[in-house]
């Protein structure tokens, strides 16, 4: 199994207490809060073959963006994660940049609010550039 998309949040947390390895997990538009996510960190952690989180559309407010900046610095494999419209503020974002500018595995960083501030444009701006940094980095260009 190498993707998992479920609208049953108890069913993902089961797959992976299991040891299953996912490249792929897909928690979009589940009304995830950061109770949840703190509760998946370590299963997360646990799966190096992880290379794209989705959790778009949630609730995991500047909490949750926290502990998704502590997986986007600890984690060996994630490449690729979406969180946006999340509310997760500007403390939430400056915490997601500042782990994407110290994080040279992550190739895409989707990060968009409904009504962002404009701490929320610069932070945004800073991880679209070190994305493209990383990219720029793994891509050659001929």
């Amino acid at each position: 199994m190498d993707k998992l998309a479920t609208s049953n949040f108890e069913m993902i947390r089961a797959v992976l207490s299991e040891g299953h390895q996912l490249k792929e997990v897909i928690l979009a538009n589940q009304n995830l809060s950061h109770e949840h996510i703190e509760d998946l960190y370590d299963l997360l952690m646990e799966n190096e073959a992880l290379v794209e989180l989705n959790l778009a559309n949630n609730l995991l407010g500047p909490l949750g963006a926290k502990v998704i900046a502590d997986l986007l610095n600890n984690h060996p494999s994630l490449t690729k994660i979406n969180i946006s419209n999340n509310l997760i503020g500007n403390h939430g974002v400056k915490a997601i940049m500042e782990a994407v500018v110290t994080n040279d595995r992550l190739l895409v960083c989707e990060v968009a609010e409904s009504q962002p501030s404009i701490i929320i444009k610069h932070c945004i701006d800073r991880i679209k550039q070190k994305v493209y940094e990383n990219c720029m980095r793994v891509i050659p260009i001929y």
